[in-house]
């Protein structure tokens, strides 16, 4: 949440001085509600199930297979898959250090080229949900396993009354998203509205001091020093 203090900071950064009383009036004008409710209308998020084709682009660009690769996946069992997979992740690491023969194991086999391709593997493999994110119609976030958690917590596909159900996982990581976006726009409205109210009022002064020389970085916001 915001308070009357990132309101300030944030108009000096800008190189305006709001006395406090003016920035907490000006911040209680805000309508925070509205803003939340059109920031979160452009959130969407995307379940990609077992079973399901990816809702965005195809399997081997989340999987990071070539077909071939794909085609070696698909021809495996569950238990083959499962049972590959410390394999695939000691060739995927050890890429560049590779003898022949696991180099061409490698290119045969269903290896991918970096942890977050591992990742979705080891998501399918256990038959387990991953999502994507879009804002705007646009991909920002695609998620194997939970955010914001120590390991890696794979999300239930259809348990809703499971912790890491993908529904339950992708709420709250839209919800740090949204009152991190809502955050950075009740600073700006409130430094307009302070402005703006300064501009009616006789009795209260607004001062451009020189610019501040360091950044300040708030959470869902970075303001750099104006030049």
């Amino acid at each position: 949440m915001v308070d009357t203090l990132d309101v300030v900071i944030y108009a000096s950064q800008n190189g305006i001085s709001l006395p406090l009383s003016l920035a907490e009036s000006a911040l209680q004008s805000v309508d925070r509600t509205s803003i939340t409710n059109e920031v979160r209308s452009r959130f969407v998020v995307l379940p990609w199930k077992p079973g399901e084709d990816p809702p965005v682009g195809d399997r081997s660009r989340w999987m990071q297979l070539s077909d071939q690769q794909l085609k070696k996946w698909d021809s495996m069992s569950t238990e083959e898959r499962i049972a590959y997979l410390p394999r695939a992740r000691h060739l995927m690491t050890r890429r560049a250090q590779l003898t022949p023969e696991e180099a061409a194991e490698a290119l045969e086999m269903p290896v991918p080229q970096d942890g977050i391709g591992l990742a979705c593997l080891e998501a399918i493999a256990q038959g387990k949900a991953t999502y994507f994110i879009q804002v705007d119609g646009v991909l920002r976030y695609w998620q194997p396993f939970a955010p914001h958690e120590a390991g890696r917590m794979f999300m239930e596909p259809d348990d809703e009354s499971h912790p890491y159900h993908w529904k339950r996982v992708s709420g709250a990581h839209v919800d740090r998203e949204v009152e991190q976006e809502v955050d950075s726009k009740v600073i700006r409205a409130a430094v307009a509205m302070a402005l703006s109210l300064a501009s009616k009022s006789d009795g209260v002064t607004v001062t451009n001091p020189p610019p501040v020389v360091r950044m300040i970085g708030h959470e869902g916001l970075r303001v750099n020093p104006r030049p």
